[in-house]
This record gives C-alpha cells, sequence and structure tokens, in this order.
C-alpha cells in the first residue's frame, strides 16, 4: 500500500471517529443540571431513541465494512497470541498452557471495575462536587 493510500485512510478513520466523539462530548459538556423528566405522553419519543441509536450505528457499520472490504488492513492470522518472550514463564496446563497474565488481568480488570463503580456510586450518594468528595476542596 502506497504511503499517500495508508495516510488517507488514516485520515478518514481519524475523521469518522471525530464525527461520532465531537458531538457526544460537546452534548454532554453543557449539560450541567439534567432536568426531571416529566412525560406529558405514555410514549413521549416514540422515534427518538431509534434516531439516536442510527446516527451510532450507520457510521460504525461504515466503518465496520470498509475495514472488512479492504484485504490490506486485516490483521494477520495469529496476531492475538501471546508472545511467549514477553510472558513470565508460568504457564497453566490445565488451561491449555495459558500464561498465568491473562487470569491476573482478568481479575485486576474485574477489581478495578466495581471499585470504580462503587467509588463513583458513593460519591453521586454524597451529592457533593467530585472535587469536595475526593479531596475535601470547597469552592
Amino acid at each position: 500500500m502506497k504511503a499517500a493510500a495508508r495516510d488517507r485512510s488514516s485520515l478518514v478513520v481519524l475523521a469518522i471517529t471525530a464525527l461520532l466523539v465531537l458531538p457526544a462530548g460537546l452534548t454532554l459538556r453543557s449539560v450541567l443540571h439534567p432536568a426531571i423528566l416529566r412525560p406529558t405522553n405514555p410514549n413521549p419519543t416514540p422515534l427518538g431513541y431509534t434516531w439516536s441509536l442510527l446516527l451510532f450505528l450507520v457510521p460504525i457499520a461504515g466503518l465496520a465494512f470498509w475495514f472488512a472490504s479492504r484485504p490490506d488492513l486485516r490483521f494477520p492470522r495469529g496476531w492475538w497470541d501471546y508472545r511467549p518472550e514477553a510472558m513470565m514463564g508460568a504457564p497453566i496446563g490445565a488451561w491449555s498452557n495459558l500464561p498465568l497474565e491473562a487470569p491476573a488481568v482478568w481479575i485486576a480488570v474485574t477489581f478495578t471495575t466495581v471499585i470504580v463503580y462503587e467509588v463513583i456510586k458513593i460519591w453521586k450518594a454524597l451529592g457533593r462536587r467530585a472535587l469536595e468528595a475526593f479531596f475535601g476542596v470547597r469552592g
């Protein structure tokens, strides 16, 4: 693949990703105090969720189709394998010689997810700003 075509391809992916992330970021940043929802109709947004989901799924489907139709952008066979030279050398024989690092990462990620969830839940229950709740800074 030529360098110019590769640069153009990466710019296309970057532009589509920016088009997905930028509006969401701007929207979430502009909401200071969420409004109290008072539905006036049993189904106040019959098509609202459908359109918002389509606005996200159509570019994702386009990216997936674009990657799938380009043979030069596919991952090489076996790219997900563990590199033995980067491992500690302690395979778990009962799990098809899975490196010890794999379950260690699974446990660490699960533990971190639960702790982050609990911290955010407690912070939201306190009803304080983040700086005040975590660091005691009043402002």
